[in-house]
């Protein structure tokens, strides 16, 4: 099977969605937790980290904001 090649933003979302998963787990939270925080649904959460569903910039910044993710505070 031929590997998938992706672009530098498919890249970056799916580096963005490993670091949230490895936040989520590292830090002992729910995806629920975090889905709650950004105001949908559990599921709309897991089609994002998933890659199926597009991010916004409010999405990044209540899930940063969630995991404490913020540099240089």
């Amino acid at each position: 099977m031929p590997a998938v090649t992706l672009d530098p933003v498919q890249r970056d979302i799916r580096r963005f969605a490993d670091w949230v998963r490895g936040e989520l787990r590292r830090q002992g939270k729910r995806q629920e937790e975090l889905a709650r925080e950004m105001g949908i649904t559990q599921g709309a959460l897991s089609l994002k980290l998933a890659g199926k569903c597009k991010w916004t910039l409010e999405d990044y910044y209540r899930a940063v904001r969630f995991l404490g993710g913020q540099k240089g505070e």
